[in-house]
């Protein structure tokens, strides 16, 4: 650290250099750790030893303080860093140490009498019984999203000044607090880390009030829901991937309006023509209008919120026997750089390509990123969690029982992180993958970079090695 100081007040690195070096020197010693010495720090085990950890997903607020966690049975848990000392019962002098403290819990599967018992009817209003969850503003209007007491629902209003109400949207019953079958994805709101929202099996998006860990809205679809994203943008929605053959836009603004599906309307269009289920969909970090989606054909297309219902581009692989698709096989997950510049994107078809699509040199370029490898991406559906960027890094969740690191800039393998060694079964150790994946990546923090790994064994017959919540620091 003293030798980049140095650097920098002599100018041979800017402040982007800087970081750069800093974060490679925190990744590398959090990859020592867990490959050469002691592994993941702590381990959690789930309480219910036959749940699987589905999706992990910390906030990128209050230094990183909060994550949430999705399993197979569709609970939702809210877990706290650092919260909880306890005895270190590991060394002879029993010192105290902290570990992460799991906050709240909402339970999958409920019964149906118990299921009856939680839903209460509801009424159409804001009034005193009302009690305000969230709110937001925009230059033109103030959104507020209201909850109900007791014979209260849920509503959202709109109003171009605090003191009058415009349009209303609220549910004739309190909606379900419960996910029925697993969570498929969970994400927090872009803007802060007062509400977060889940996917299901059971076809339907939660939108969560974090304080009180209760449901305020559903929103029921059709179709399977693969994958939400929302980043921080004055749009105020969740882009979802799904089933259908349309990427969505769900508009936390005016939800009464419905929901925004992508190349709808142009149906004579060859260009936006879609046959096929969409697995994946992000939204750039930088220029919040521009939408990716890729599908199950392999093809990755991308979407500007400004020309309504409007395809911008479509990433074709320049060999031929690609079709004039991005990848020969589904395409299921893919993820923007940091800078919004680049898209990773894996398939069936065992490669990771990025994607260059705003140089105008490179627009029609690709480039590998390490050896093709089916067998490292077999599974269409098996995780929402696939890919992670750390600056130049990126972390592949493969079908393997390992973490692969990749270095986009030289598009090359870099390391890895096994499954640990203690965790695996003699008779299925086979059988042990990671699942959700997050990083911690503000640095402000006093332990600095984290990793969370769901770590799954589905087979043993010990419920300690099980499922668990990995988590791996410098």
């Amino acid at each position: 650290m003293n030798v980049l100081k140095l650097e920098l007040n002599s100018g041979f690195l800017d402040a982007r250099d800087v970081q750069t070096n800093i974060q490679r020197i925190e990744w590398e010693k959090l990859l020592e750790n867990a490959t050469q010495y002691s592994g993941p720090k702590n381990i959690y085990p789930l309480r219910n030893a036959f749940q699987r950890t589905t999706t992990i997903e910390i906030n990128s607020y209050s230094n990183g303080r909060y994550y949430l966690a999705g399993t197979d049975d569709g609970s939702v848990t809210l877990w706290e860093f650092d919260s909880e000392i306890v005895k270190n019962t590991s060394n002879s002098n029993h010192e105290s140490r902290l570990i992460n403290k799991r906050l709240k819990v909402r339970k999958g599967k409920l019964s149906r009498k118990t299921a009856s018992n939680s839903i209460v009817d509801g009424t159409i209003g804001t009034n005193e019984n009302s009690t305000l969850i969230h709110s937001f503003e925009t230059k033109y209007n103030k959104y507020r999203l209201y909850r109900g007491n007791s014979s209260q629902g849920s509503s959202v209003s709109t109003s171009a000044n605090p003191q009058s109400a415009g349009r209303t949207i609220s549910q004739e019953t309190r909606p379900s607090q419960n996910h029925q079958f697993g969570i498929t994805c969970i994400k927090w709101y872009g803007n802060d880390d007062g509400m977060f929202f889940t996917a299901s099996h059971d076809k339907l998006i939660k939108i969560w009030d974090t304080n009180s860990f209760t449901v305020a809205q559903n929103i029921e679809f059709t179709y399977d829901v693969h994958q939400l994203d929302s980043v921080p943008s004055d749009l105020n929605s969740i882009f979802v991937a799904s089933d259908d053959y349309y990427p969505r836009m769900i508009d936390l603004r005016s939800m009464n309006l419905g929901v925004t599906i992508f190349g709808k309307n142009n149906k004579n269009n060859k260009l936006t023509s879609m046959k096929s289920e969409i697995l994946t969909c992000k939204c750039n970090p930088i220029r919040d209008n521009i939408v990716a989606s890729g599908d199950n054909e392999g093809r990755i297309k991308l979407w500007d919120l400004r020309m309504r219902n409007n395809l911008l581009m479509e990433l074709q692989h320049n060999e031929n026997r690609f079709n004039n698709k991005a990848h020969s096989k589904s395409c299921n997950d893919l993820i923007w750089t940091e800078d919004g510049n680049r898209i990773i994107s894996t398939g069936l078809d065992g490669k990771i390509l990025k994607w260059e699509p705003f140089n105008i040199s490179l627009i029609d370029a690709v480039t590998q990123i390490g050896e093709t490898d089916p067998s490292r991406n077999k599974y269409r559906n098996r995780t929402s969690q696939r890919l992670l960027t750390y600056g130049k890094y990126l972390i592949m969740n493969t079908d393997y029982a390992e973490l692969q690191i990749y270095d986009i800039e030289q598009s090359k393998f870099w390391n890895k992180i096994d499954y640990p060694t203690d965790l695996l079964d003699e008779d299925h150790g086979d059988d042990s993958l990671f699942c959700g994946i997050s990083l911690q990546k503000d640095l402000t923090n006093s332990t600095g970079l984290r990793l969370l790994v769901g770590a799954n064994n589905t087979h043993s017959t010990k419920s300690d090695l099980r499922n668990n919540i990995l988590e791996f620091t410098c």
